[in-house]
């Protein structure tokens, strides 16, 4: 009976390490090795097997990586052309890795969205400004290019097509924009359309990193 009693325990105590040793031995591994993407574009990349972990990347001006550990997961964000390592460090010696390739895209952005609306404004992923709103002035000097202050916030934004275009849509090769002093590298500018009246002009742009731009000027041209 000792013994039946004795070997009851023993098998006991086995399953319970064996549930043990399944909890303390984890293979962390991601779902991913490699990813090619636009700029703008962003990617999931799922982290398995690991409850906590940090993520890094080698070029953050080519790639950013954010980690939710809560749904085990990195989101890649693609901002220029380039590669870059994104790591993952899940206690271990070494971190896991993904190779990234960011490929610029000459697509045009879309401002479909944006032309039954003749109200003059600026309007960014990050940023919108109506004049209509109060506050925000709109300027220009007659010649294409364009200041827009907001009083207030203390903005100021400055865009100068180059030139004051005919025969629209356009491509603006000339032009540029400043947000607050700072220069942004455009890969595409345009005067994309015009209202029947010729009195409206919608300024169409896209950044480097593929962020779309669309400044919209009603008669101070």
């Amino acid at each position: 009976m000792k013994q039946t009693v004795c070997a009851i325990i023993i098998f006991i105590l086995l399953c319970g390490c064996g549930r043990d040793r399944k909890q303390i031995v984890t293979n962390p591994s991601l779902n991913a090795a490699e990813l090619t993407l636009e700029a703008g574009e962003s990617a999931e990349v799922i982290v398995n097997d690991a409850d906590v972990f940090t993520v890094g990347s080698s070029d953050e001006t080519v790639v950013t990586a954010e980690a939710d550990v809560s749904r085990h997961k990195v989101t890649v964000n693609a901002i220029g052309a380039g590669s870059a390592i994104v790591s993952v460090y899940v206690g271990r010696p070494a971190p896991l890795t993904v190779k990234v390739r960011v490929t610029q895209t000459d697509r045009v952005p879309d401002i479909s969205d944006q032309l039954d609306d003749r109200s003059m404004r600026y309007v960014s992923d990050d940023l919108t400004l109506r004049y209509d709103d109060g506050g925000i002035i709109f300027e220009s000097n007659r010649r294409g290019r364009y200041t827009i202050i907001d009083i207030e916030a203390r903005r100021r934004i400055v865009f100068d097509a180059g030139e004051i275009p005919g025969a629209i849509p356009r491509r603006l090769e000339k032009a540029t924009l400043t947000i607050d002093g700072e220069p942004i590298s455009l890969r595409y500018a345009s005067a994309e359309a015009r209202s029947n009246d010729n009195e409206t002009i919608w300024y169409n742009l896209a950044t480097t990193d593929n962020r779309r731009i669309v400044i919209v000027i009603t008669g101070l041209e």
